[in-house]
């Protein structure tokens, strides 16, 4: 073992890697990185190795090296984005041009309801008419129209949407139904065809 100064004892790159909790490997690459210094071939001095060290942990934390590569001003910047990206958010969902999810899968729920509702009704609607048409050109004709009519008053219900319910903390359980005074009179009227 050589001192390399005087009352300077040097350690092994396995002591220097237990002392910092660290991999034989990890201090060998902070020692390339210029992290570590080294005295000798494979030698540290416990001080300057200790002071590199925490010198390397303090700039890691207080805006330097954060995660490859991204230091604290970026991570500040992408946060503010990230803010403004939401006010934005908040500002088209209370004006109506943007719709939460939960809106717009309720008010297909409806859509899909009706629409169900209407099929399931058809055949007995259907049937007697069909029943009693003298020729399968007419009870085709009749089947047409009945799906026509289905149809039609399935594309007058009007559905509504509406993200600034839900947003503004209006009463849950009214939030799914329809604001509109004619909304809400068809749709609890809807025609089965």
């Amino acid at each position: 073992m050589s001192d390399v100064a005087a009352g300077s004892k040097t350690y092994p790159v396995g002591t220097i890697a237990k002392l910092l909790l660290l991999t034989e490997r990890r201090v060998q690459q902070m020692t390339k990185d210029g992290v570590l210094p080294r005295v000798g071939r494979g030698r540290y001095e416990i001080v300057p190795v200790v002071q590199g060290y925490i010198r390397y942990l303090r700039d890691r934390t207080v805006g330097g090296d954060l995660t490859g590569g991204e230091n604290l001003a970026n991570a500040k910047g992408r946060m503010v984005q990230a803010r403004a990206r939401i006010a934005e958010s908040e500002a088209d969902l209370l004006d109506g041009s943007l719709l939460q999810r939960a809106a717009v899968e309720t008010a297909w729920e409806r859509v899909l309801v009706a629409l169900r509702m209407s099929i399931l009704a058809l055949p007995t609607k259907a049937a007697p008419i069909v029943h009693a048409a003298p020729t399968l050109a007419e009870a085709s004709a009749v089947l047409t129209t009945v799906v026509h009519d289905l149809l039609a008053n399935l594309s007058r219900i009007p559905v509504y949407a509406t993200g600034a319910d839900r947003f503004s903390g209006t009463d849950p359980e009214r939030a799914d139904k329809p604001t509109h005074p004619r909304a809400a009179a068809a749709a609890d009227n809807i025609g089965v065809g």
